[in-house]
């Protein structure tokens, strides 16, 4: 059964110690936009991308290892080989992973990592405990070593048009739908903010028609200031 181990260790180490740096080799970058997108590797790994999501490797991937740096969201279908694991580097987190299925939501402005189990088996390894943590189909696991059962079909919902949430707090899906749109909410009601919805949204769906079931939800009316989206009550 495949495995994957996740490291909370510094970059600087990781590519010191894994010969990265001065001469590095050719890279490839993709970078999906407002809409989703799909990366297959020379390997076979398919990887489907969130919006506004980069991903990026160097001409060296699997001559040893297979290495690419996310920045967002990604779905991994990893081609098995036994050889030559597979790393996501994001943030300051590393996953390797033979072959198996997972998504990770790691956007620069997020304040948590979250890998979620698909198929195969995961082994989390932090300075914080002195053994690993395994997770299970259906478990995920964030920067703060906090595992929790979830819905995968919800989490990976994107992957079919539509984004789910079954229920999370109008914080979270004010976040989770800012990368979709490229924009930023602040929402100025704290206590709302906190209150847990039920909703769908489909890719392609308005930012206006998004906002306007947000507004029909919550009663909070919205307007641009700074280049920003501000949610109020009246």
């Amino acid at each position: 059964v495949a495995a994957i181990f996740i490291f909370l260790v510094g970059l600087s180490w990781y590519f010191v110690s894994n010969g990265f740096g001065i001469g590095e080799p050719e890279t490839y970058s993709y970078f999906t936009g407002g809409a989703p997108g799909e990366v297959r590797l020379p390997d076979g790994t398919c990887i489907k991308l969130g919006a506004n999501t980069s991903i990026s490797y160097t001409s060296e991937y699997g001559v040893k290892k297979r290495a690419v740096i996310l920045d967002g969201e990604g779905f991994f279908d990893v081609a098995k080989d036994e050889q030559k694991p597979f790393v996501v580097i994001s943030g300051d987190q590393c996953i390797s992973v033979l072959g198996t299925k997972f998504n990770v939501r790691s956007y620069p402005s997020d304040t948590v990592f979250i890998t979620t189990l698909l198929e195969g088996s995961v082994k989390f390894v932090a300075s914080n405990f002195e053994s690993g943590k395994v997770l299970r189909p259906g478990e995920q696991l964030n920067t703060q070593v906090e595992i929790s059962v979830v819905d995968t079909d919800e989490v990976v919902s994107w992957l079919n048009n539509y984004y789910t949430f079954q229920p999370q707090s109008l914080k979270e899906i004010l976040a989770r739908m800012s990368h979709v749109y490229d924009v930023t909410f602040e929402c100025l009601d704290t206590t709302i903010v906190n209150k847990s919805f039920r909703g769908t949204f489909y890719q392609g769906q308005d930012l206006s028609d998004f906002l306007d079931v947000i507004g029909l939800a919550t009663n909070l009316k919205y307007e641009k200031q700074d280049g920003k989206i501000v949610l109020y009550k009246e």
